[in-house]
């Protein structure tokens, strides 16, 4: 719970002073949608937007990702070992928290990092977590690695109209 709050605390923080940086440079905005591409525009043609961001707000924003990937071990660890999604749904809130910090920070390779860490996660409890043998463990963390593949290509052509 403390680190749920820490994480919707971080998630303010940073979209506020996200809107610092976009009306400090001139810019106006009317939604959301608005302040990610104005962001990210500045972030992609000047090199000054990260120096206009607070130290503080930038080193503490490593926080949500941080807690984003133990709140997923911990999720597909209760997982794998009860089979229970329902008793184990609070630790999802981070990781949708960590999608809407992803999304206004204008980038995708937090996205990458969440996948890629979640499939190291589901290959250590595929191999390690059950007495099958190698080559069923194998095919299905290929099946499992195309899927989420598939769902992050799509994910991706989604976020093009967002973040442009």
């Amino acid at each position: 719970v403390i680190l749920l709050t820490l994480n919707l605390v971080m998630l303010f923080l940073y979209i506020r002073e996200i809107q610092k940086v976009v009306l400090f440079s001139g810019r106006s905005f009317s939604n959301i949608t608005d302040l990610i591409s104005n962001y990210r525009y500045l972030s992609y043609y000047s090199n000054e937007v990260e120096n206009r961001v607070s130290g503080m707000i930038n080193q503490l924003s490593k926080i949500i990702p941080a807690t984003t990937l133990i709140s997923l071990y911990i999720f597909m660890n209760n997982y794998f070992i009860t089979k229970q999604i329902k008793k184990n749904f609070i630790y999802l809130i981070p990781i949708a928290i960590f999608f809407v910090y992803a999304i206004i920070s204008g980038g995708r390779l937090p996205l990458i990092r969440l996948v890629v860490g979640s499939l190291l996660i589901l290959y250590i409890y595929s191999v390690y977590g059950s007495p099958k043998s190698q080559l069923t463990k194998s095919f299905k963390m290929i099946t499992r690695s195309l899927f989420t593949f598939l769902i992050l290509i799509v994910l991706f052509f989604l976020l093009k109209f967002v973040l442009g």
